[in-house]
């Protein structure tokens, strides 16, 4: 089968495992993010956007992760240290496949990696 027939992908959402959405909501916004068109499980900044859902078993957030890519990363991972939120075995490297990336760990334990 010839992929060059196939439609062009354009983007996709991850979705996160929140076991409590306003403390979740809380946690995003103070990296700017806000709710997408007033949906409660949708949070919104720049060009990504991060869907969550209802959980209650804290090792499946655990288990969770995206990659988000970021302009500037050099200052993006300054902001999160400043928040005190990088995680302190995912410190700002660059990887062996020629990526710079951080990690951090949301307030459920979902790990979110930032390269550029």
């Amino acid at each position: 089968m010839t992929h060059t027939k196939l439609p062009r992908l354009h983007q996709a959402c991850p979705v996160l495992a929140s076991l409590d959405f306003e403390r979740s909501y809380q946690w995003y916004s103070q990296l700017g993010f806000h709710r997408a068109h007033d949906h409660p499980l949708v949070l919104k900044r720049d060009d990504v956007t991060l869907h969550f859902r209802a959980c209650k078993e804290s090792h499946i957030a655990a288990t969770t992760s995206c990659r988000i890519a970021v302009h500037n990363i050099a200052d993006w991972y300054e902001f999160c240290l400043n928040l005190q939120i990088v995680h302190p075995k995912a410190p700002l490297t660059t990887q062996p496949w020629g990526l710079q990336e951080f990690a951090v760990l949301d307030v459920d334990n979902n790990l979110l990696v930032f390269f550029s």
